[in-house]
């Protein structure tokens, strides 16, 4: 999304709530302008737009950045953690022989999780209760900080990430 339609998504916000911008003065309008467009630079603008639509049908507030990221989400139709399970699952019991091509198949956030094809190949070995009982545990209770994590770094803008990186590089280095 660029600067000027993302100024277009300020104009829906006034229309939608002049009550809250009624009294705003233009410095306070830039700097909501100014993190609106950093929160939101990477998405589609109409992607944003029907974020803001689907918002402002069901709620007589205006959004706070977390609650129209939310409706984006919602939008993307993100994975659950149960579907998450289900994949990383699927690729266990073809592991045996496919451990590669399995890992490779499966969700970023997923891939986090298990490491590498080796641990898909080791838990295609473990008995189904154990699975379906301690292993499924483990995953649902990790999995939602790890795509928390996942998302606040996604959520970052490039900028920042190519800091991030080199700081990383750098650490890495002198350690």
């Amino acid at each position: 999304m660029q600067r000027e339609e993302t100024k277009q998504l300020m104009s829906i916000l006034q229309i939608s709530y002049p009550s809250h911008y009624r009294n705003m003065s233009v410095e306070e309008k830039k700097q909501t302008l100014a993190i609106y467009y950093d929160m939101f630079a990477e998405y589609p603008t109409e992607l944003i737009v029907m974020a803001l639509k689907n918002y402002i049908k069901v709620n007589q507030y205006p959004p706070t950045i977390a609650g129209l990221r939310e409706q984006v989400e919602m939008l993307l139709d993100k994975d659950t953690p149960v579907e998450l399970w289900n994949k990383v699952k699927k690729a266990i019991t073809r592991s045996a022989y496919n451990s590669v091509e399995e890992f490779a198949k499966l969700p970023e956030v997923c891939q986090k999780w298990v490491g590498n094809h080796m641990t898909l190949k080791e838990l295609s070995q473990t008995d189904i209760d154990t699975l379906d009982t301690v292993t499924r545990g483990q995953f649902l209770k990790t999995i939602g900080s790890i795509q928390q994590r996942a998302e606040a770094q996604a959520a970052l803008p490039e900028s920042l990430k190519a800091q991030i990186m080199q700081l990383t590089g750098k650490m890495q280095i002198e350690g």
